[in-house]
């Protein structure tokens, strides 16, 4: 599977773009979904190819999740895998083992959305920085122009500003990743911080 996705930043259009993402929902009849997502973020590459490897769990699920290609591209490869919470920590330790440029921890408060068959979702940090993400699963490769336009126009009609280029998201993404991330070295003192974060963060899920 190919997974299509586009990016911007919400940070200071957040609320009116919740809203109008709400009233979407109710106009489709369908129920926007909350989540919490605390992830184990590791940034590499295998051979010639960037990969992107995430231990993290969603109300309460975790999962190990590789993307390959460019951090930035909106057409990687993505594979997904379920395991149990040890596991994924286990995961998550040995990434950190291994020759990863950037491991990072980070929790994101999400909404989800679908919206004329796209996946749409609201993410913000727990310093208030948000981004949103305009996504789909496709097979085809000849059909990603045509689901890339449909994206696109989406974006447009709730008045979101894409990211054009690699450097815009890097930039974000940086930003994210100095003022509410921290690295993850494997460390016992690191597994327990991990722990705690997921208790804090997924108590109730």
């Amino acid at each position: 599977m190919i997974e299509l996705e586009l990016r911007g930043e919400c940070t200071t259009n957040y609320d009116a773009l919740k809203a109008r993402l709400d009233k979407a929902a109710v106009d489709a009849g369908t129920t926007p979904m909350e989540k919490r997502r605390t992830s184990v973020m590791c940034f590499g590459k295998m051979g010639e190819k960037k990969v992107d490897v995430r231990c993290r769990i969603t109300n309460g699920e975790a999962e190990v999740v590789a993307k390959i290609g460019a951090f930035h591209a909106h057409d990687r490869t993505e594979v997904c895998e379920k395991v149990s919470l040890d596991q994924m920590v286990g995961f998550a330790k040995i990434f950190a083992a291994m020759d990863f440029s950037l491991v990072k921890v980070g929790t994101r408060f999400q909404t989800h959305y679908v919206v004329d068959g796209i996946d749409v979702t609201l993410a913000k940090g727990q310093s208030g920085l948000a981004y949103v993400e305009f996504e789909k699963m496709v097979e085809n490769k000849n059909d990603l122009e045509k689901e890339q336009k449909l994206l696109e126009t989406l974006a447009t009609t709730l008045g979101v500003v894409l990211w054009k280029t690699g450097d815009e998201y890097y930039t974000f993404c940086d930003r994210l990743t100095n003022e509410e991330d921290w690295a993850f070295t494997g460390s016992r003192a690191d597994e327990q911080r991990l722990l705690d974060q997921i208790h804090t963060t997924h108590s109730d899920t």
